[in-house]
């Protein structure tokens, strides 16, 4: 059950009691019992990468994406991945590629700016979180990424003003 599979996954990340291990083994019964599925496919990635398994989780969701490479979760995961291997070039593809079938994914876009940055491509990261800000006015979140860029710029009034800014936000806004 693919419901289960990903309850399991979830509760593993919030919950030490839950492990990922397990979310492994039901994802990858599932993704056996149904090779054509990218869903199962992509739960073993994510499963796999969260316990440092990199070729296994970066096997699985190329073959989600191989499937159905219109699938952002694929995609934004694969881009995770890529950054936990040290290539944000690739990660950097991979968000722009979630995107492009879920373009106002307030997480993508963060993603995508970290990778950016990561990448030694301040512009875009930049543009990739002035985006996040239009799309996503009452956000905190491009925010405090923006105001850390500044602060490592050394520009820290403007870090303290968008940090400011960050923190006035209402926290039960809905974003």
């Amino acid at each position: 059950n693919l419901c289960l599979a990903w309850c399991l996954l979830y509760e593993a990340e919030i919950d030490p009691y839950h492990a990922f291990e397990t979310a492994l083994r039901v994802f990858s019964v599932i993704a056996e019992r149904y090779p054509e599925n990218p869903y199962a496919q992509t739960g073993v990635g994510v499963a796999a990468m969260q316990l440092g398994r990199l070729d296994e989780g970066e096997a699985a969701l190329t073959r989600a994406l191989e499937l159905n490479p219109q699938y952002p979760e694929a995609n934004h995961n694969l881009g995770i991945l890529r950054l936990r291997r040290g290539d944000p070039q690739g990660a950097a593809r991979s968000f722009e590629a979630a995107l492009e079938n879920r373009p106002d994914v307030l997480d993508d876009l963060l993603w995508l700016a970290r990778a950016r940055l990561q990448a030694g491509e301040r512009p875009a990261a930049l543009a990739a979180l002035a985006r996040a800000n239009e799309r996503h006015p009452r956000s905190p979140g491009p925010l405090v990424l923006e105001g850390t860029i500044a602060a490592q710029d050394g520009k820290m009034d403007e870090a303290d003003r968008l940090v400011a800014r960050a923190l006035a936000m209402d926290p039960d806004d809905g974003e």
